[in-house]
């Protein structure tokens, strides 16, 4: 029938990644790049799909492996502060994540401070961030009206197989004419 329709797009992604790691500890750095396009569409590209040239990683860390001594386990509890583009999952990638399924990458700037690590009896992690808004045709940047914050636990310590991740999720909309003039602000904790 003539509503079939006969759109076969091809969707090509790339990707370089350079870091400095152990080599000047405490201070570590990250860029990664990307270029996402699709080629073979017949509708107009979309940012699920097309990411042209962007840096989706750029950030700075200190790393301070043994500033927290040991935990229970005996394996040290690091201090990382990290500050700049970011792109990560938490929370089994149902609330915070990468989106595998989209040719396109979704990352955020500003900070994020973490004590301990994933082989540690328990683990927090401090988020401060502003999404970062794909644009087609220009740099992607930082959406200067909606700040997201998060304090996510990782508790460990009563088996190897069960983590406990106690968390608290907020997004601060402001007023703007992009967004309709609406001001929000969103609480979201809950365990998982």
């Amino acid at each position: 029938p003539e509503s079939y329709n006969q759109d076969y797009p091809f969707l090509l992604r790339s990707r370089a990644y350079l870091g400095i790691k152990n080599k000047l500890d405490p201070f570590r750095a990250v860029v990664e790049f990307e270029d996402a396009n699709r080629v073979n569409g017949k509708y107009p590209l979309d940012d699920r799909d097309v990411n042209r040239a962007e840096i989706i990683q750029g950030y700075v860390e200190l790393h301070f492996k043994k500033l927290l001594g040991k935990d229970n386990l005996g394996n040290s509890r690091p201090l990382l502060i990290r500050a700049g583009r970011m792109a990560f999952e938490f929370l089994n990638r149902n609330l915070i994540g990468l989106n595998q399924w989209r040719n396109t990458t979704n990352n955020f700037t500003g900070l994020r401070v973490s004590l301990g690590q994933d082989n540690n009896d328990w683990q927090l992690d401090l988020l401060a961030l502003r999404p970062v808004q794909r644009i087609i045709q220009k740099l992607d940047r930082a959406e200067e009206h909606r700040d997201f914050l998060a304090a996510i636990g990782h508790w460990r310590k009563w088996s190897k197989v069960i983590t406990i991740e106690p968390y608290y999720l907020g997004l601060q909309q402001r007023a703007n004419i992009s967004n309709g003039n609406r001001y929000r602000i969103i609480h979201s904790p809950g365990v998982r």
